[in-house]
């Protein structure tokens, strides 16, 4: 992979990311209890980065400890997800076709959930912005890498 080419995917897994977020935070809870593909947003295609592409990045010693800081606020930001995904639905534990559609979101939100899940948002955000300034770092980091350390990489 040449830097150029590892540049690029460092700003691809951005955008993912970026979207996925804004994605979290416009749901609204009709939006969320109407529309299945939000319910189950659980893909990341920047956690598939991360543990694909991303992971090489664990090789070189300048940018190790960094790879290490995005996958912990990722794996907070997941934690933060499923927590909303929680309120959110009802989750039985037989989910047939005929049960989830007939017990989807029979839950009713209360205001003391929805003030959970506003404040829930901004810690995403935060674990979120951490994200960004990290790859940010490791992006100038991978910039500056010779040749030598790209080839381990690769």
């Amino acid at each position: 992979m040449i830097k150029e080419s590892m540049l690029k995917n460092i700003n691809s897994a951005k955008e993912k990311h970026i979207y996925w977020v804004e994605q979290a935070n416009n749901l609204s809870f009709e939006s969320f209890k109407d529309n299945e593909e939000l319910i189950h947003n659980t893909i990341s295609h920047f956690g598939e980065w991360l543990y694909t592409d991303g992971s090489k990045l664990s090789v070189s010693a300048s940018t190790k400890h960094l790879i290490k800081r995005v996958e912990e606020h990722h794996n907070q930001l997941n934690d933060i997800y499923i927590d909303i995904y929680k309120i959110f639905c009802v989750l039985p534990t037989k989910r047939n076709i005929l049960h989830k559609i007939a017990t989807l979101n029979s839950k009713d939100i209360t205001t003391l959930e929805k003030q959970m899940v506003t404040r829930k948002l901004k810690h995403l955000n935060l674990y979120s912005n951490q994200i960004i300034s990290t790859l940010d770092i490791i992006e100038d980091r991978v910039k500056n890498l010779p040749n030598s350390e790209i080839k381990k990489i690769c």
